[in-house]
């Protein structure tokens, strides 16, 4: 059980995406049927802030059974990233249907939905890419 900093209302957020690393890219505009399987408050690598740490799991397809992770920085001097973090778990919020006030995150845990994942290249090292969850969907393809 993970609780956020203060009760999260996704009805008071525009839903977005991006973020996330490590699940392999999608070639298609079904994307990857994934579920939350844990989560986690942690610090900052600058040890300034906070983020929500979701382990994504594939649930079906070729890729089932990898895990990546989507970080969520809901606790940032910078209020942009704060914005866009709850922006992010928004989305999910609307994907799953969870549409309540929340501040325990395991409602959210094994709730099945879509992401998109594109091939992003690191700034100083072309070679060295990372992926990243472009688009959060409903199980059906849906945007939230």
């Amino acid at each position: 059980m993970t609780m956020l900093p203060s009760t999260f209302d996704p009805n008071q957020v525009p839903p977005s995406s991006g973020g996330g690393k490590n699940l392999p890219p999608t070639h298609d505009s079904k994307g990857h049927l994934v579920r939350i399987v844990s989560d986690e408050i942690k610090e900052t690598a600058d040890r300034m802030g906070t983020m929500l740490v979701l382990t994504l799991e594939v649930i079906d397809g070729p890729h089932a059974g990898a895990q990546g992770v989507y970080r969520l920085n809901v606790g940032n001097n910078n209020a942009t990233a704060v914005r866009i973090a709850y922006q992010q778990l928004s989305a999910i919020c609307h994907v799953v249907g969870h549409l309540q006030a929340l501040q325990d995150t395991s409602v959210l845990h094994n709730r099945p939905f879509r992401v998109l994942v594109a091939l992003q290249s690191d700034k100083d090292n072309a070679a060295k890419g990372y992926t990243e969850i472009t688009q959060v969907l409903d199980v059906n393809g849906n945007k939230p």
